[in-house]
C-alpha cells in the first residue's frame, strides 16, 4: 500500500512575488536572526555571484530558478576565481534564497536508519545517485520503501525550486532509471527491501519509428538489403557489397530507415502501405521525405539554399532504389540531380568543432590546456596514498595527455588494453591498435614521449590499484568488474577535468581538432604531419577538414612578414 505523505503544492510560487536580489541583500542585511558578519558576507556574495554572471541585482528575482540556465555554462576559473570560493559563494547565495522561499523541506546531513542500511547494501556508483534523494526523503521521514511516483513529483519540485541544479529534469530521470535498477537487483536479492517501481519521466522526443513497429514485410526486405551490406552477406551474392561496412555503419543506416518512416508519419501520410522496401524510393515518398527533412533544417537554422546538413537521407535512398529497384533509371536519375542539389558539399569540420576552436585564438587557452596534466599528476604524486577520488582526477588527466599527445578517438582510448594495446619495449612505451579495431581500418602504432611514459608508469603503480582490486588489463577499467569504463564516461571525465581547472570546454574528440590547429599554427604546410598523427586512410579527408586552418596561419604568417617589414623603415610620408 502506498504511503501518502503531505507534499508541497506545485503551483505554489518558489518566491514572494516581486522580491529581486537587490531586496534580498537589504532582507539579509536587517535580519536579526544573523550575525554582522554573516549578515556582511552573504550580502558581498550575492553581489559577486550577481557581478560574475553579469547580472544587475535590481533586475533579478530573487529565485533558483533564474540562475539556472546561466550557471549551467559558467566555469569559476575562467572568470578568475578559485572554485573552492566560488563553491562558498554560490552556497552563500542559496542560504540567503532559502530565506525568502516557500517552506519546502530540505534535506538534513544525518541520514534515518532506513536510508544508511539501503546504502550501505548497494554499490558506489548507485549511492552517489541517490544520495540527495538521501537526504531529502530523510528530511520528511520516506523511508525507502515509500518512495512513489508521488513522492519523486515533490522531489523534483524541490530540486527545481530550491537548489542550483542546472539539469533537474535530466537529473530526475537519471534518478529514477537507477532507483529501478536498484529494485531490479533488490527483487534478485535474498531479503528484499520491498522498494517500488517509479514511473520513468519522459525524455527527448523523437519521430523515429520503432523497428518493431514497421511492417513485416517493409522489415523483412530492409534486413536482406542491411545483410547484404554487411561482412555476413553471401560470398557469391551479386548484390553484396565487395568491402562489407562495419556494424556501426548498418545500425545507422537501419536507423535512418525508422527515421525516415517516422518523417512520413509526421507529413500525414499512412505507412501501412510499405508493404516492401521498394515502396519506401515511391516518388511521391521520396518527395515527402526530403520535404520534411529540408523544413527541419530551416527550423534549426542549419539549412542553406535548401540544402540538408548532414542527413544523408537522399544517400540511403539511393541504396535503397539500387537495390529494389535496379532497372528503373529514371528513378535513379532524378534521386542522383536531387542528391546533388541538396548536399551539403565536400565535407568540411563541423560548425560546433568550429565554434569551440575559438576558444584557442590565443595562446593562453593552449598553454592551459596542455600544462593540465603534468599539473595534476605533480599534485597527486607527491601524496604517499591517493583516495578514489584522487585516483580518477590522475585516470582523467593521463586520458587528457594520452590525447593530446595521440589523439586517438574516444572509443580507442577507452578500451586500451596494458600488454595488448599499451606495450613497453626496448624503444619504450608504445600505444599500439590494430586496423580492424579503428574506425577507418587503419592500424595506430605511436611511441610515447618519455614525460608522457613515466607519467603513464606512475598512473599504474599509484591510481589503478586504488580503482580495481581485480587485474583486468584495462588501463581505464569500468565499474563493472572485467570491463573497460564506457567511452561516455572517460570522456566526461576528461571533459570536466578540463573545465574545472581551465574554464575551456573541451571534448575528447574535439582533441583531434586541437591537435590539427596546433600544429598547422604553427607549419601551415604540416597538413601531412597532422594526416599522419590523426591517422587519417586520406590526405583529402585532412585537407577537407583542416583546409581553414592552413589557409589561417599562412594569412597570419603573411601579417607578421608585413609587420616586421613595415617596423624596419620608416615610411615615406607623401606630401
Amino acid at each position: 500500500m502506498t504511503v501518502q505523505h503531505p507534499l508541497p503544492s506545485l503551483a505554489e510560487p518558489p518566491v514572494p512575488d516581486g522580491v529581486t536580489m537587490a531586496e534580498l541583500i537589504a532582507l539579509i542585511a536587517t535580519d536579526p536572526t544573523l550575525s554582522t558578519a554573516r549578515r556582511r558576507n552573504v550580502a558581498s556574495s550575492i553581489r559577486r555571484l550577481c557581478a560574475l554572471l553579469g547580472l544587475d541585482p535590481a533586475h533579478m528575482p530573487a529565485a533558483f530558478w533564474a540562475f539556472r540556465e546561466r550557471l549551467a555554462g559558467f566555469e569559476p576559473v575562467a572568470a578568475g576565481m578559485t572554485v573552492r570560493r566560488f563553491h562558498t559563494v554560490r552556497s552563500d547565495v542559496g542560504f540567503a534564497l532559502k530565506r525568502v522561499s516557500a517552506p519546502i523541506a530540505r534535506p538534513r546531513a544525518t541520514l534515518s536508519d532506513a536510508w544508511i542500511g539501503l546504502k550501505a547494501g548497494i554499490d558506489r556508483w548507485h549511492v552517489a545517485r541517490i544520495g540527495r534523494l538521501a537526504g531529502y526523503c530523510s528530511a520528511r521521514g520516506i523511508a525507502p520503501a515509500e518512495v512513489d511516483d508521488a513522492v519523486i513529483e515533490a522531489y523534483r519540485s524541490f530540486v527545481e525550486q530550491q537548489t542550483f541544479k542546472t539539469s533537474p529534469q535530466r537529473h530526475v530521470r537519471d534518478l529514477c532509471c537507477h532507483w529501478n535498477k536498484l529494485l531490479a537487483a533488490d527483487l534478485l536479492s535474498a531479503s528484499p527491501l520491498g522498494l517500488q517501481h517509479v514511473t520513468l519521466p519522459p525524455g527527448r522526443a523523437t519521430y523515429a519509428v520503432a523497428w518493431d513497429e514497421l511492417p513485416a514485410g517493409f522489415r523483412a526486405g530492409a534486413e536482406r538489403w542491411l545483410a547484404s551490406l554487411s561482412r555476413d552477406a553471401d560470398l557469391f551474392d551479386v548484390d553484396a557489397r565487395t568491402r562489407p561496412l562495419r556494424d556501426s555503419s548498418i545500425d545507422s543506416y537501419r536507423f535512418k530507415l525508422r527515421q525516415m518512416v517516422g518523417a512520413l508519419r509526421e507529413r500525414g501520410l499512412d505507412t501501412a502501405g510499405l508493404l516492401t522496401l521498394a515502396d519506401l524510393v515511391e516518388l511521391d515518398r521520396v518527395r515527402a521525405i526530403v520535404g520534411y527533412f529540408q523544413e527541419r533544417s530551416a527550423a534549426s537554422g542549419a539549412a542553406k539554399d535548401g540544402r540538408i546538413v548532414d542527413g544523408g537521407f537522399l544517400h540511403v535512398l539511393r541504396m535503397v532504389a539500387r537495390f529494389t529497384r535496379p532497372d528503373d533509371d529514371d528513378l535513379h536519375a532524378r534521386l542522383k540531380n536531387a542528391h546533388g542539389r541538396t548536399s551539403p558539399g565536400p565535407r568540411a569540420m563541423g560548425r560546433r568543432p568550429s565554434e569551440a576552436l575559438r576558444q584557442f585564438d590565443g595562446p593562453s587557452a593552449f598553454d592551459r590546456l596542455l600544462g593540465l596534466p603534468p599539473a595534476v599528476a605533480a599534485r597527486l604524486d607527491a601524496k604517499a596514498r591517493l583516495t578514489r577520488r584522487e585516483a580518477l582526477e590522475y585516470q582523467a588527466a593521463l586520458g587528457l595527455e594520452l590525447l593530446i599527445m595521440r589523439p586517438v578517438r574516444l572509443k580507442n582510448l577507452a578500451a586500451l588494453r596494458i600488454g595488448e594495446h599499451v606495450r613497453r619495449d626496448a624503444g619504450g612505451v608504445r600505444i599500439v591498435v590494430p586496423a580492424d579495431q579503428v574506425k577507418n581500418g587503419v592500424a595506430i602504432e605511436h611511441v610515447l614521449p618519455p614525460e608522457s611514459a613515466a607519467m603513464l608508469e606512475r598512473y599504474l603503480e599509484k591510481a589503478l590499484p586504488v580503482l580495481s582490486s581485480v587485474p583486468s588489463g584495462h588501463l581505464f577499467p569500468g565499474a563493472i568488474a572485467g570491463r573497460h569504463k564506457a567511452q561516455e564516461n572517460l570522456g566526461k571525465q576528461i571533459a570536466r577535468l578540463v573545465r574545472r581547472h581551465t574554464g575551456l570546454t573541451v571534448t575528447a574528440h574535439l582533441m583531434r581538432h586541437i591537435a590539427a590547429r596546433l600544429y598547422m599554427t604553427a607549419v601551415p604546410e604540416g597538413l601531412e604531419t597532422v594526416r599522419q598523427l590523426l591517422s587519417h586512410k586520406s590526405a583529402d579527408t585532412t585537407a577537407r577538414s583542416y583546409v581553414g586552418l592552413q589557409n589561417a596561419a599562412a594569412v597570419a604568417r603573411y601579417d607578421a612578414l608585413v609587420l616586421a617589414r613595415r617596423s624596419q623603415s620608416a615610411p615615406a610620408v607623401p606630401r
